[in-house]
């Protein structure tokens, strides 16, 4: 198979991973997660992590000889979920838990963008930034929170974070008030598991 070099590399640095199908798919998907972090300048990790698709209900995924599960909840007996999210994420068995603390719209130089669109990008650059050093990537987020400082940024939000997330779903909470920072429009925490 195409991936079977790959695999054993990946064996010997994390652990046998069972489903080389499965392995391939996330491997494309951490080519192109390091493609676009080289293209913002994140640093890349030098071998494949143990990343994650977004799962169902039921999936289960061998990493590392534990049987980690992210399951999108979705109850019947509340509102649905619209926009590109999750009501609820259930993650079983995870070996290690990530806390994104607040991330602003600042460069390491300390510069901040004056628009939205260029602020909100800087700030999920900075939390893919603190995902690659944890050895995770953007299918590692369970939980995410958006502070907004005006209900005007909310569909360009919406639409940046859905670009950024693909297809993954994980919970999500959208507040509007007042940032620490008179400049920031934007701040985002987040919760990763692996």
């Amino acid at each position: 198979m195409e991936h079977e070099g790959c695999a054993r590399q990946h064996e010997k640095r994390w652990g046998r991973f069972e489903d080389l199908e499965l392995y391939g798919i996330i491997r494309e998907q951490w080519i192109r997660n390091t493609e676009q972090a080289s293209a913002v300048g994140l640093v890349t990790a030098p071998a494949l992590p143990p990343l994650l698709p977004a799962a169902g209900p039921g999936v289960i995924h061998q990493i590392s000889g534990a049987n980690l599960t992210f399951s999108s909840i979705n109850s019947d007996r509340a509102p649905s979920a619209l926009g590109g999210y999750s009501q609820a994420t259930l993650v079983e068995n995870a070996n290690r838990t990530l806390f994104i603390s607040g991330q602003i719209p600042e460069t390491l130089e300390g510069d901040t963008p004056v628009e939205f669109e260029s602020q909100c990008r800087l700030v999920w650059k900075n939390i893919e930034s603190q995902l690659h050093a944890a050895n995770m990537g953007i299918l590692n987020l369970i939980k995410v929170t958006i502070f907004l400082s005006s209900r005007e940024f909310a569909e360009k939000n919406s639409s940046i974070r859905r670009e950024i997330l693909g297809d993954h779903r994980p919970a999500l909470t959208v507040i509007i008030t007042g940032i620490f920072d008179e400049k920031w429009l934007v701040e985002i925490e987040a919760y990763a598991c692996a």
